[in-house]
């Protein structure tokens, strides 16, 4: 069960799921639409079933759809809110993946946020969602703390994408992807 699968109630997920054939091919990446070539990834990797199951689900992608697929959650969490969102929700758990991402891309102000926004809740993130919450409860911090990075990220925003399109296209053959996925009918 995906990111977005997931969020389905467990009374209603073989209710709503239906097995759906996926592919990411050459034209898929030339499109550019970075949602749709991590789309596989959004159906099948789990962030809220805790660490072993998140990692039991990326090992069937490649590190450069792990990169953006997370990349692309963190910039949709920070844009969409603050970093302190990104790593109080379940998202966070992708924080190691964001910071590889980040670095292959060589998007390397992007990297000093990130790491700014580490620093800013105790350094290295739990993976544990509820331990992660914890170590920034404890921090007595709100999403205010951030503000300055958030901006950061959001100035940022256009060049970012193109970086992640640019590293898209140079390991093409890492995004190829053809297969069943289950998503919501």
């Amino acid at each position: 069960m995906g990111f977005l699968g997931s969020l389905f109630g467990a009374k209603d997920k073989a209710k709503q799921l239906q097995p759906v054939h996926l592919v990411v091919d050459d034209s898929v990446i030339a499109g550019g639409d970075i949602t749709r070539v991590i789309e596989p990834l959004t159906w099948s990797v789990s962030i809220t079933d805790g660490e072993e199951k998140y990692t039991s689900d990326l090992n069937a992608f490649t590190v450069p759809q792990r990169h953006v697929f997370a990349l692309n959650l963190y910039t949709a969490k920070v844009t969409g809110g603050h970093h302190y969102q990104f790593f109080y929700d379940p998202s966070g758990i992708v924080w190691e993946e964001v910071l590889g991402g980040l670095e292959a891309i060589g998007a390397q102000k992007n990297v000093d946020t990130f790491k700014e926004a580490m620093f800013r809740i105790g350094g290295s993130p739990s993976k544990n969602h509820k331990s992660r919450k914890k170590q920034i409860d404890l921090l007595e911090i709100d999403s205010s703390a951030f503000d300055d990075l958030d901006r950061a990220l959001v100035a940022n925003q256009a060049d970012l994408r193109e970086m992640i399109l640019a590293y898209i296209k140079a390991n093409a053959n890492d995004f190829m992807f053809s297969g069943e996925v289950n998503k919501p009918i």
